[in-house]
């Protein structure tokens, strides 16, 4: 999809738009100096870009003043059949065009002279373009943009707030001269309380494993997919899926360094992983899950918690847990970040079409979670989930099966004869 690029001016400063990679290479000086964050590392950025079947271009608008850039705006054209979660379960939605804002995508200088040219840009790309949604997850320190891209917008353009959601971060450091909270003396007391439970059940047949190396790191992989293939979230289609697209990106962040795969292992079988990547002393936890057969010792905490110990031996500061305020988060110390997921519709037929969906789905799970919290009957969202887990897993097309075999069929490496038994053990 080509899209017309113009350069804008106003006040001392120009925007320009990179529209290739050719292009988006030729910011990497000033991009380097603004990113912070692995989502906008611009390596990262590029891998996306030439990997994923979805995106249609880059889009990154630039603002300059004096010849330096001042500031960026990391967008993604993708061109994608979307999607919503409701209760667990994946409602497919209609195929559009959307001009996708990434995570932390504002980057550099806070003006409002800037933040009035980058929206007039994404308003001429709007009206010149088949774009049919603007989606955005920005962070309160950016609605200033939002406002500017809401009036400036001359097209039918409808705004709505799709979810207001928290992030968790775990600090790993203190710099009160205390402990964080994730190492104080209550976590780890109940850290060794579950440690003991499993130590009795299996007496020396645990063992902690972190893959970071480039030759180990394959042997990490098959171990995560052969767990992911026996957690609740697989018969879902949620979590960590041996897709293409999956393994490309655990390839490249362990290209770059950055990943880190933990496992836990009982008899040499994997029951628990945690996979992420560390960077600039930040880990970015990405996929986490465990064996369903050994839910009750607790088994993705405590490989949770092994994590948090040697990262922070390692030097890190601390931990993004993403999108989520659950119990388990609440436990662990997290503190909370603000953030919000914005989408605008243009009026176009599949704009209108993303309207619909996007606001349907969304009053179905405000309803639906008003009632919970309205009669206390929060536990039926577990029960439910277990429902499903079950209908899906043992069904008469069940998927646990053929997703364990596959999981097994992904590794190329080392013997697996612990493993095909497990399986074969665990399917009769």
């Amino acid at each position: 999809m080509s899209i017309k690029v113009s350069e804008l001016q106003a006040n001392g400063y120009s925007v320009r738009v990179a529209t290739t990679a050719r292009e988006v290479e030729e910011l990497r000086g000033g991009w380097m100096k603004l990113s912070d964050s692995l989502d906008t590392d611009i390596d990262r950025y590029l891998h996306i870009v030439n990997t994923d079947p979805n995106v249609a271009s880059p889009y990154v608008i630039s603002a300059r003043s004096e010849g330096v850039i001042r500031a960026l705006l990391v967008c993604l054209l993708r061109k994608t059949k979307t999607s919503a979660i409701i209760a667990f379960v994946k409602i497919p939605g209609p195929f559009g065009t959307i001009l996708e804002i990434l995570k932390n995508g504002r980057m550099g200088q806070r003006s409002s002279d800037i933040d009035k040219l980058m929206a007039l840009q994404i308003s001429n790309v709007l009206e010149s373009e088949r774009i049919d949604l603007l989606s955005l997850d920005c962070q309160p320190s950016h609605l200033d943009l939002v406002h500017c891209i809401s009036e400036t917008t001359k097209l039918g353009f409808k705004r709505r707030i799709v979810y207001g959601s928290s992030g968790s971060l775990v600090p790993l450091i203190s710099h009160d001269g205390n402990r964080p909270y994730v190492f104080s003396s209550k976590v780890l007391r109940e850290i060794k309380r579950k440690t003991r439970i499993l130590q009795r059940q299996f007496p020396n047949r645990i063992i902690y494993r972190c893959f970071c190396s480039a030759n180990e790191i394959k042997a990490g992989m098959c171990d995560a997919f052969s767990v992911a293939t026996r957690s609740w979230q697989h018969p879902l289609g949620h979590g960590l899926v041996n897709s293409r697209q999956i393994r490309e990106d655990l390839r490249f962040a362990s290209k770059k360094g950055w990943l880190r795969i933990y496992i836990l292992y009982v008899d040499d079988v994997p029951c628990a992983y945690l996979i992420g990547e560390l960077y600039r002393k930040t880990f970015y936890s990405r996929f986490a899950g465990f064996d369903i057969d050994f839910a009750r010792y607790s088994v993705g905490c405590l490989v949770m918690h092994k994590a948090l110990l040697e990262l922070a031996t390692s030097g890190a500061q601390q931990v993004d847990l993403g999108v989520g305020n659950s119990e388990y988060n609440r436990r662990l110390g997290c503190v909370q970040t603000d953030s919000i997921r914005m989408h605008g519709y243009a009026y176009t037929y599949c704009g209108q079409q993303l309207r619909l969906f996007f606001g349907a789905t969304q009053a179905v799970r405000t309803i639906g979670r008003k009632i919970l919290a309205r009669f206390e009957l929060n536990y039926i969202a577990k029960l439910w989930r277990n429902s499903l887990v079950r209908m899906v897993t043992f069904g008469p097309k069940g998927r646990l099966f053929e997703g364990r075999k596959a999981g097994l069929e992904s590794c190329d490496h080392g013997d697996f004869t612990a493993l095909q038994t497990d399986l074969r053990r665990r399917t009769n």
